[in-house]
């Protein structure tokens, strides 16, 4: 049995036509259909110019290439080109089809079912031959041939285009049929009611011709002369015309919205209830065009209309928050990206009705900053206390980090001189006042300074250059001695006269001081950033010249700053530091002291030695805080390794030889004992101190083996004996029994 051959004949059509990416140009295009097949050939023809060899008089054909293709869903019966970038298609289960050639999309389906074409059929023919053999003899054997017929319809030439027009040829009339532009389209659903549907259209037939590559190259570019807001003057005739559409369109549902019943105080139940349903109506209605005419203007690039006639419209019926309840979306989802000055204020002013005004922070960091009045943002976030979003105002679109710390501080101030400074911390760690909220705030800040971040967001700092520069900008600020009011604020006129006469503001360092009054350990840790930076310190000693010492200078000023705020009664550098103390909790002191001694072992800076010795004491009295035998072993071997540590880093002029001994043998560090002991030994033998000075010095070296844990420790007390005592001892006989 052979096969039925397929009874559908291919379709061809040429015609000039655009193509994507081409623009205006037009180029010559086969499109061709067999079965659910419709490819488009792009020809391609010989250069003119090119060597033809010997066959110069030969006919150049053109060659082609697949350009584009697709699969209708039904075999095609007749194709035709209609202008330069559609195309229709005739398929056998009567649908007539219309395609955009450059978008590849519909643009109408029409069912002729009931139109009656003219079509020619065509009676197709297929012969096959075989032979077969009977008995092996060549006089029997016989050819067999197959004959299969299969009649095929085609309507190709009852589809012709002439003048625009597609010319239908049918068995009792002639019918024409048009590719109406765009504006006519839009016209007759707009005269149908059908709006939607007509702005649909429009918006579509924007991103196909008007929304060029080269646009949406410039968009992603942000560049600030062709943002919506600002590029007026730069509308085609088009683009006008889409925007006026959208116009009638919110004019004509304005003026149809439903009025909602304003409540009277004087009606039934079911009245009641019906106005409510009456004012949902409303809602709803008012809800669905904001939807429509924010999404109409931000696919169309149209922000100026956004935040001009479309708010105005939505201020003048009251709805303004209905507004800005459907923009919300839009400008988290990074879909909108700017905000008018003046509808800026009115958002402000419904957040705070909202009792919300997180949202207008959580906005603005989606937001792009660089397009924004910064004069009147900054002024309504100052005056509305958002200054997560002003320190991301002042970074992202200013470039300024060390003016809006300023400002978070001025407000620190205000915090801090109308609340009990005892009160200030909260064992959960949630803030409780408007001090610890900006105090922790103005923390983090620093923090993603230090360590070359974008405030809030946390993408990093570029180039290398700008993040030095920022470190030194914020903890040059942090190091001020006197307090002074920001550029800011200075133009607002300052309160200095009106302060409180023990405000923070009038204290040395101010800044600093405010931060550890706070949380001492939290400020501490978001320093030692910058501390363990090697690449700060490293170039901040060959910028700014080692001293003399070899310490980071900033570190050491810090250092100096923080120990004349914490411990002004052992700060030898400052005279007159009790006048400005501080009651500070011993856990803050503590707190500094073990963060001192962390970079006193890194030998980056240096303290005065009652500091010193109130390290060593505070390491050695974690020993008294164990309460078992277990414990205390354990605290006296970390204790003690610890202060080993410490005591080989330092020189000896840094700390008080007796009370250091003193300390370490009330703790029970043994080792630490004998430490100070040989190095007071080599001291009094260069020295020539008195044999009973130098035999206690002995013995209690000699004490310090053999009350140690390690009982190998211990074994060493015989080495000591031989190597050290004996030699010394006869050196120094030898010296006090020399004859003069």
């Amino acid at each position: 049995t052979v096969p039925e051959p397929q009874a559908f004949l291919p379709c061809i059509s040429w015609g000039w036509a655009q193509i994507q990416g081409g623009g205006k140009a037009v180029t010559p295009i086969l499109a061709r259909a067999w079965g659910c097949a419709v490819q488009f050939l792009r020809a391609s023809f010989p250069d003119s110019d090119g060597d033809v060899g010997d066959d110069a008089g030969a006919v150049q054909w053109p060659a082609f290439g697949d350009y584009n293709e697709f699969q209708a869903s039904a075999p095609v019966v007749a194709l035709e080109w209609l202008g330069e970038r559609s195309l229709v298609y005739l398929t056998v289960t009567n649908e007539f089809t219309v395609v955009d050639t450059v978008m590849m999309t519909l643009i109408e389906r029409l069912d002729f079912s009931v139109v009656k074409l003219v079509y020619a059929e065509f009676s197709l023919s297929r012969v096959a031959s075989t032979q077969s053999a009977n008995g092996g003899s060549d006089d029997q054997d016989k050819t067999i041939t197959i004959r299969s017929q299969c009649i095929s319809t085609t309507f190709q030439n009852s589809i012709r285009s002439a003048d625009g027009r597609i010319l239908i040829l049918c068995q009792e009339d002639l019918l024409a049929v048009s590719n109406l532009g765009i504006k006519q389209r839009v016209s007759t659903l707009e005269e149908d009611g059908e709006w939607l549907e007509a702005l649909a259209l429009a918006l579509d037939h924007y991103e196909s011709t008007i929304k060029s590559l080269e646009d949406r190259r410039r968009l992603r570019d942000r560049d600030l002369s062709k943002h919506p807001e600002f590029a007026r003057g730069q509308r085609s005739e088009e683009e006008e015309w889409i925007a006026a559409l959208l116009l009638r369109y919110m004019k004509l549902a304005v003026e149809n919205a439903p009025e909602p019943v304003r409540d009277n105080s004087a009606g039934s139940a079911g009245r009641d209830k019906q106005q409510s349903r009456f004012i949902d109506l409303a809602h709803g209605h008012f809800q669905m065009l904001a939807g429509v005419c924010i999404d109409f203007c931000v696919v169309t690039r149209r922000l100026d209309l956004l935040f001009g006639p479309v708010f105005d419209c939505f201020k003048f019926a009251q709805y303004v928050s209905v507004f800005f309840d459907v923009l919300e979306p839009y400008v988290l989802n990074e879909k909108l990206d700017y905000i008018a000055p003046e509808a800026m204020t009115f958002f402000i002013d419904h957040c705070k009705a909202m009792n919300d005004l997180a949202i207008v922070e959580r906005c603005l960091l989606h937001m792009n900053v660089t397009f924004m009045d910064f004069d009147t943002i900054l002024s309504l976030l100052r005056d509305n206390g958002m200054y997560t979003a002003l320190l991301h105002v002042y970074g992202r679109g200013l470039d300024d980090f060390a003016t809006p710390l300023a400002e978070l501080f001025e407000a620190l101030f205000d915090a801090a001189d109308s609340c009990n400074a005892k009160t200030y911390r909260r064992p959960d760690g949630i803030p409780k006042n408007l001090f610890e909220e900006y105090g922790y705030k103005a923390m983090m800040y620093i923090q993603f300074c230090l360590q070359g971040k974008m405030f809030p967001q946390g993408t990093s700092l570029e180039p290398a250059e700008k993040v030095q520069a920022v470190r030194h900008e914020v903890l040059g600020f942090l190091q001020e001695e006197t307090h002074a009011a920001p550029p800011t604020m200075r133009k607002r006129g300052s309160a200095n006269s009106s302060m409180p006469r023990r405000s923070t503001r009038r204290m040395l360092h101010p800044y600093l001081r405010l931060l550890i009054a706070l949380d001492t350990r939290a400020l501490l840790e978001t320093l030692s950033i910058f501390f363990d930076n090697p690449d700060v310190t490293r170039e901040d000693v060959q910028e700014f010249g080692r001293h003399s010492d070899g310490l980071c200078p900033d570190c050491q000023e810090i250092t100096s700053i923080l120990s004349h705020i914490i411990m002004p009664e052992n700060d030898e550098s400052r005279p007159g530091a009790l006048s400005t103390e501080m009651d500070l909790p011993q856990e803050s002191r503590d707190a500094f002291l073990d963060f001192v001694a962390t970079y006193l072992l890194k030998g980056i800076i240096s303290v005065s030695v009652p500091i010193t010795m109130n390290i060593l004491t505070r390491m050695s009295s974690l020993v008294m805080e164990s309460n078992t035998t277990a414990h205390i072993v354990a605290a006296q071997q970390k204790a003690q390794a610890r202060v080993l540590e410490l005591l080989e880093a330092l020189p000896r002029n840094s700390y008080d030889h007796k009370k250091a001994l003193r300390i370490v043998e009330d703790a029970g560090l043994n080792r630490a004992a004998l430490l100070l002991h040989r190095e007071s030994l080599m001291a009094l033998l260069q020295g020539g101190a008195s044999q009973d000075v130098i035999k206690h010095h002995f013995c209690s070296s000699i004490d310090c083996y053999l009350r140690d844990n390690d009982r190998d420790y211990r074994a060493l007390v015989f080495d000591y004996i031989k190597n050290d005592c004996m030699s010394s001892i006869v050196d120094c006989a030898a010296r006090y029994h020399e004859p003069d």
